[in-house]
């Protein structure tokens, strides 16, 4: 039986048909339990890593600050004379570069981290 983690009292039973086991929140068709060792696996994985999710706070900080600042250009442009509104827009430019780019970051430490080849990733790349 399963309990909800917020401490309830309530517990689920499912049985399957097919098989007389527990469906799992990971798969409904298959038990939990065959999930284990994938599981198991990638928590060693992520133990070992050198990577930490102060890499990834940092980059989306810096992705939410350039979207906020390119906000507020966009607000006043208008307001802005020619000269300011060039200046503006190359502003606009390196600010959506540099947002790119941080996404870019993102995914390669994702990849890293979850030890991706480069056939996986190129799927990955293709499906997005």
């Amino acid at each position: 039986m399963f309990e909800f983690a917020s401490g309830s009292n309530r517990k689920f039973k499912k049985v399957s048909r097919w098989e007389g086991g527990y469906f799992s929140i990971l798969s409904p068709a298959e038990p939990f339990w065959r999930h284990l060792p994938t599981l198991e696996r990638l928590y060693q994985d992520l133990e070992k890593s050198t990577i930490t999710q102060e890499e990834f706070i940092t980059l989306v900080d810096e992705i939410l600050e350039a979207k906020k600042q390119i906000a507020l250009y966009k607000k006043h442009f208008d307001s802005l004379s020619a000269k300011e509104k060039i200046e503006i827009k190359e502003e606009i430019e390196k600010l959506e570069k540099k947002i790119e780019e941080d996404i870019e970051k993102i995914d390669y430490l994702t990849f890293k981290l979850y030890k991706l080849d480069a056939d996986e990733i190129t799927l990955i790349e293709e499906k997005l």
